[in-house]
């Protein structure tokens, strides 16, 4: 292929037009999604994934993308399992490498939202890369695995495909993606509505002004082939559901090399400050009175930035977490003691006034009666602010730290500020655990140390700086076992929340158990425990529960059982 003046044209694409390649490149005009496209290739090269084109920059009105060998098909039609398979780890190595990010958001993921064949590059008959990111955006990852369910697997026009292979193809894709549990059980009702979404869309198009991508004959027909297409998945649903039911296994895996060692768990945040090479960390209190004002402290003359209005805070030592290090800043800086810490707010990332890269942690505590304040000699005055009335100057980060953690005051009379209000309801602490069966459904179990405890799931109470009680039943497991996984919901479902009614001075306590997977005989015998908390691994089958456990742990663990075998997660109050 011989490039002409202006590149060789690249045909194809559904929605935009003008596309051209030049050389190794691929020169798209710049759309409303151009920078969002732009920040999603960069964070790809980033994190490695090849899945792909890298972004080149923009020049005359193009945005400018790596060129990508290999082939685009034209058409739908029948493939492989094996190439079922590979595009099904693709998209979750895709979905893999936005996860957490800043792009996804409050979102699982970024979707590409149009991962069918003709948006794939193939070599050497298998599927390497996606390509015309547009469409890409936050959202869920069933809605690309349903659209792609729907254009890989399974179609009335695939009239020389019985619908039960057509089914177990739909299988394969779940199974390569690592689909399980409620999200498993919910691909059906995704298709569907990535069939249903697709009559809309063309059907707002048809609507819409002039400058349609298509003829009005050919959107009619894409309307109706998307209708005839949500009838037939219908009218087959029971197949389809019956074969995600034959469900892979989740992949377990054992760590036996790295240390279990306080503060060095997988969600450590000082460790990961260290990988990400930052330079100086430090903590910071966003403290709260009854009636929801925030405690700010002015930096004294002669003190580096002086006169900046700042939350109490500074460097935290050598063998301190986060908590410690904010709640003894504030103890140093204010004189205030006693402060309940309500949640872990997150960092921001500076560069400080000596040009070392920094991060600082936040943590929300609240004080439920009036203190009387002692600053130290680094501030020489304090006070107690409403979030809308932040004194100048105050460091950017911190002023939007306060605004999006912060509320207004109430509007309706004899509602209490939200802090006030807050002691008022019960607080319940959470906790995450992990559950293993073997290869034959029999449960994992640990004896504790202290006897009063009994046989045990690997888990543990939420810590602050967890994200999430998956990260907790995560940490604890590494901990307690050596058994190190990902905390991804669609490897590791929720089987039972459990509600703890009051006892032995605890409050209510709010639980949830997670299905870590099916262990090996070779990976039981491989778990390393740690002798403070544990002394042996017990393996019971179902009859032998209630003879060796109490009847709680008998009847959870009997219950949790059954949440494995259908995979619908259980609700349980005790």
């Amino acid at each position: 292929m011989t490039d002409g003046p202006n590149g060789v044209p690249l045909t194809g694409g559904r929605m935009t037009q003008s596309v051209v390649r030049v050389g190794n490149s691929v020169h798209r005009p710049v759309s409303d999604s151009s920078e969002f496209v732009a920040a999603l290739l960069g964070l790809f090269e980033k994190q490695g994934f090849t899945g792909a084109p890298r972004y080149l920059g923009r020049t005359a009105g193009n945005d400018v993308l790596s060129y990508l060998p290999g082939q685009v098909p034209e058409r739908f039609r029948v493939w492989e399992d094996e190439q079922i398979a590979a595009a099904g780890a693709l998209l979750r190595s895709m979905h893999d490498a936005t996860r957490g990010s800043s792009l996804a958001g409050r979102f699982q993921v970024v979707c590409h939202h149009d991962p069918g064949p003709n948006n794939a590059v193939w070599v050497d008959g298998m599927p390497t890369a996606f390509i015309d990111w547009d469409t890409a955006a936050p959202g869920s990852p069933l809605e690309d695995l349903g659209y792609m369910a729907w254009t890989w697997c399974i179609a009335p026009a695939k009239q020389t495909v019985p619908v039960g292979r057509q089914a177990d193809q739909l299988r394969i894709l779940a199974d390569s993606y690592r689909l399980h549990g409620p999200e498993r059980h919910a691909l059906v009702d995704a298709i569907l509505e990535q069939q249903a979404r697709n009559v809309r869309f063309w059907s707002e198009i048809m609507a819409g002004p002039e400058s349609a991508p298509a003829t009005a004959e050919v959107i009619t027909e894409r309307i109706a082939w998307s209708r005839r297409e949500f009838a037939f998945t219908v009218e087959h649903r029971e197949v389809f559901d019956h074969a995600l039911a034959r469900t892979a296994d989740p992949v377990v895996t054992t760590d036996l090399e790295r240390p279990m060692t306080a503060g060095s768990h997988p969600f450590d945040p000082l460790a990961q400050a260290r990988a990400d090479g930052v330079e100086r960390t430090s903590a910071s209190v966003l403290l709260t009175d009854p009636a929801g004002r925030i405690l700010l402290v002015r930096r004294a003359p002669g003190v580096l930035q002086s006169g900046l209005w700042e939350l109490p805070g500074g460097g935290i030592e050598d063998g301190e977490d986060v908590v410690r290090a904010a709640l003894r800043e504030l103890g140093e800086e204010s004189g205030l003691t006693g402060a309940r810490v309500t949640a872990y707010l997150g960092h921001d990332d500076y560069t400080n006034t000596r040009s070392r890269r920094t991060r600082e942690y936040t943590i929300a505590a609240c004080l439920d009666r009036p203190g009387t304040v002692l600053l130290s000699a680094e501030h020489d005055r304090h006070l107690w602010a409403a979030p809308a009335d932040l004194p100048a100057p105050i460091a950017p980060h911190e002023q939007t730290m306060i605004r999006r953690h912060t509320t207004p005051p109430p509007t309706q009379p004899g509602h209490l500020p939200l802090p006030g209000y807050l002691p008022t309801i019960p607080a319940a602490p959470m906790w995450g655990s992990l559950f293993f069966t073997t290869t034959d459904g029999d449960a994992v179990l640990l004896r504790a140390t202290d006897p009063a405890k009994g046989l045990q799931y690997p888990g543990g109470d939420v810590e602050f700086t967890d994200p999430s009680p998956l990260h907790t039943a995560v940490r604890e497991c590494w901990e307690e076992t050596g058994i190190l996984l990902p905390p991804d919901p669609a490897r590791h479902p929720l089987l039972a929340t459990v509600v703890e009614q009051p006892r032995g001075g605890w409050p209510l306590k709010i639980g949830f158990t997670f299905f870590g997977g099916r262990l090996t005989a070779e990976q039981v015998a491989a778990i390393r425990l740690d002798t403070a908390e544990h002394t042996e691994v017990v393996v019971l089958t179902a009859g032998q529960l209630p003879g060796a456990v109490g009847p709680q742990r008998a009847q959870l663990t009997l219950t949790v059982l059954e949440a494995v075998r259908t995979g619908l997660p259980a609700y349980i109050v005790r």
